[in-house]
């Protein structure tokens, strides 16, 4: 597991691999919104909403809200 820069001084992103198994999570500590990510093309699906993104460079977040992005497979 390892942290990554997110664009927002007000997110934390954590990451971990396993295999071609990848989980990015987004934590927002501020309480507006924000649009935070990591550097990342292909599919990840949004554990807790279902939302799918092609690209997590720029996830909405809610005020002091989360996003567990799981790398779909291919």
């Amino acid at each position: 597991m390892w942290t990554e820069d997110s664009g927002s001084p007000h997110v934390l992103a954590l990451c971990r691999r396993m295999g071609d198994r990848e989980l990015v999570c987004l934590f927002n500590f501020s309480g507006g919104f924000v649009s935070a990510g990591v550097d990342r093309e292909g599919a990840y699906r949004e554990l807790m909403y279902g939302d799918r993104y092609e690209s997590i460079r720029s996830v909405p977040l809610w005020p002091n809200g989360f996003a567990w992005l799981l790398r779909e497979n291919a």
